[in-house]
């Protein structure tokens, strides 16, 4: 057995003897319904841990959201105390006060989503008093009414709203605020006659004041970077493109909004291993920058050509193309922020080994709307290409994928006719530049809220896309904050849209460290699979799922391990986890994939599909690389956080 195997195995055994090794420590307490899942509590801003329960000697002054277990629970005073300790295998340091902390029963949180064309949240006290609400057949007249008055400063009498969501989007890079999962159900919805989510959750700014001087009338700024396929067959295009640009230069040259707008160029080809000439997969030919300067990009493009040799095969590597663009470092000083993305071809993926990025159209898409940057694709369905049309123009539709109840910003260019490319690039600048204006004058006004009622249709994407952007911009540069609400109770769907809009987004909140623990992790199962897959691919199903289980329950696990201890097993010797499993499983208000398959699954699946588990397992690594590399997202809680110490609310679907 490989060293690396050893140490999943001894990573394994320990998981599941924890619950049963408490032998030199305390135990902390169990969540209700389980043998082997902690109770844990994060703090809130400005607790205190004292030395006994209802005493004042203070012992420490946690920063916000430190994660706790609770050993015990006592009323003294008239007020809950709860005694905690910061490891799971450690002795008690003090007690907290239950209103100084913040019950969480797994990593799960929800951020909102960009509330452009979708009714704010309401929060209601009581479950009860939210369930006659969603489950009224009035709900689509009762909403706007609830919510005007609420925004009012008025909620109607009797409805138990605490609270209701910022008007402008919350970015919680900048304003950063937790809504944990304390409790979840399914509900049956009288309006649509669908089933969905309602949620017990407290809201935890982490700042009671705003950290920044509002501007009310900020500008906003548009950035446009256009990735192009530079293949053989691509230069008339890139010619066109070029014109584009050209154009928009001549109009805006002297205007006011000339400072506003910056391009950027990237040419992407495939890989070059094998292929004498191609020069490179993906390049940066200009850079997206504040202090733009139109006559040194229009220089920079002109050595953006078509290669003069072929590539291997139809696809070519447009992710890798994307991906720079995304992890372009000036996107932060803009608004509205655009990739164009021009080709002829499909896209590779794993597990092709050509394709460099090792991610999924999926993963990729998601990195760009996490950091609030729209793709619009351009398929040109040339007659060379016409077997591929059909996946590349649904690979394309996933890369621009924005919400589910909005039109995607794909276009397809019939024959690959120059004559129609022209005018599309044109007109899709053209409107994207346009939103270069004052955000005072626009947002928010009937034009917004006529476009934001189309956004089913294809040609209201890029108003609908530069609407929910001026919202970010605006929410940022006006220290939009999260209510300060305690406990309440929420719908997941907007209001106005129960089907298919979504109010909020679930994530997993991990720092650092925990990241590149679980990228680790994740790469040991990798391999355990050359070596159990075919000898035992039920326990390799086990191996898996506990990594992901750890991940979704309880990460501080991964970095309580100790590679270096000598311990010497087979994986034959391990104890059955099928129990444990059930219990990490089965209290998680939303699973992944891998969470939802079981091992009765996972024994009548055919070789193939046990192949695609093990993508996305390669996959989701690549994608956790991207978040750990991505040091500018990364949130300090505290002045002094070391660089493994700093969080980020990860999409659940970082896991496979």
């Amino acid at each position: 057995m490989t060293a690396s195997l050893r140490y999943l195995s001894r990573f394994l055994l320990t998981l599941a003897m924890l619950a049963g090794t408490a032998a030199v420590a305390r135990e902390p307490l169990m969540q209700e319904g389980t043998t082997s899942i902690p109770q844990r509590a994060l703090s809130r801003p400005d607790a205190s841990v004292v030395s006994a329960p209802g005493g004042d000697k203070v012992i420490e002054e946690p920063v916000p959201f430190t994660l706790y277990y609770i050993f015990d629970r006592k009323q003294v005073g008239g007020k809950e105390w709860m005694e905690i300790g910061p490891n799971r295998n450690g002795d008690p340091v003090g007690w907290l006060p239950a209103e100084g902390g913040v019950d969480w029963k797994q990593t799960m949180v929800l951020t909102f989503t960009n509330p452009a064309g979708r009714l704010p949240t309401l929060f209601f006290d009581k479950r009860g008093q939210l369930i006659d609400f969603v489950e009224n057949e009035q709900l689509p007249v009762m909403a706007p009414d609830y919510v005007a008055k609420t925004r009012a400063g008025t909620p109607p009498a009797g409805s138990g709203i605490v609270s209701i969501e910022n008007a402008g989007y919350v970015n919680f890079v900048k304003q950063f605020y937790l809504l944990p999962i304390l409790d979840a159900e399914q509900v049956f919805l009288s309006a649509t006659g669908q089933r969905s989510k309602i949620f017990q959750i407290a809201s935890i700014p982490l700042n009671d004041e705003v950290g920044i001087e509002p501007d009310t009338n900020p500008d906003f700024p548009v950035g446009v970077v256009f990735v192009i396929d530079t293949t053989l067959s691509m230069q008339p295009y890139i010619d066109r493109t070029k014109e584009t640009v050209r154009k928009i230069f001549t109009q805006i040259r002297e205007s006011e909004i000339a400072d506003r707008v910056s391009f950027g160029a990237i040419g992407f080809r495939d890989s070059t291993e094998g292929v004498t000439g191609l020069a490179y997969t993906s390049k940066v030919f200009a850079q997206l920058t504040t202090d733009f300067d139109p006559d040194v990009f229009l220089r920079q493009i002109e050595n953006l050509e078509a290669a003069k040799v072929s590539s291997r095969g139809y696809n070519e590597d447009g992710l890798a193309g994307v991906l720079d663009g995304i992890n372009l470092d000036s996107w932060k000083d803009f608004g509205g922020r655009y990739i164009i993305f021009i080709t002829d071809a499909g896209l590779r993926v794993p597990p092709d080994e050509r394709a460099s990025t090792g991610m999924t159209v999926e993963q990729v898409n998601a990195i760009a709307r996490d950091r609030q940057i729209a793709i619009i694709s351009l398929l040109l369905r040339s007659e060379a290409g016409t077997a591929y049309h059909s996946r590349s123009e649904r690979q394309l539709r996933q890369l621009s994928f924005w919400r589910q109840d909005w039109a995607t910003p794909f276009y397809t260019v019939p024959n690959g006719a120059l004559e129609t490319f022209g005018p599309i690039v044109d007109i899709i600048a053209k409107r994207l530049v346009e939103q270069v204006v004052t955000l005072a004058e626009t947002t928010g006004s009937e034009a917004d809220n006529r476009a934001t009622e189309d956004c089913g249709l294809s040609a209201a994407a890029l108003d609908c896309l530069g609407y929910a952007m001026r919202l970010a911009w605006l929410g940022e540069k006006r220290g939009a904050q999260a209510p300060k609400v305690f406990k309440a109770w929420a719908p997941q769907f907007a209001l106005d849209d129960p089907i298919d809009g979504r109010a909020f987004q679930v994530r997993i909140l991990l720092n650092r460290n925990q990241v590149n623990n679980l990228y680790a992790r994740l790469g040991l199962a990798e391999e355990a699979a050359s070596q159990l897959i075919g000898k035992d691919p039920g326990r390799f199903f086990d191996v898996l799922q506990t990594v992901i289980a750890q991940a979704a329950n309880d990460p501080s696990v991964l970095e309580d391990l100790d590679p270096s201890q000598n311990v010497s097993f087979e994986i034959e010797e391990l104890p059955n986890l099928g129990t444990l499993m059930g219990e990490y499983f089965n209290h998680l208000p939303f699973k992944t994939r891998l969470m939802r398959v079981t091992r009765d699954d996972w024994d009548r699946m055919p070789g193939s599909e046990r192949e695609q588990i093990l993508v996305s397992v390669r996959s989701a690594r690549s994608l956790l690389k991207q978040y750990y590399q991505d040091s500018v997202r990364w949130i300090a809680l505290h002045p002094d956080a070391r660089d493994g110490e700093k969080v980020y609310p990860l999409p659940l679907g970082v896991l496979p």
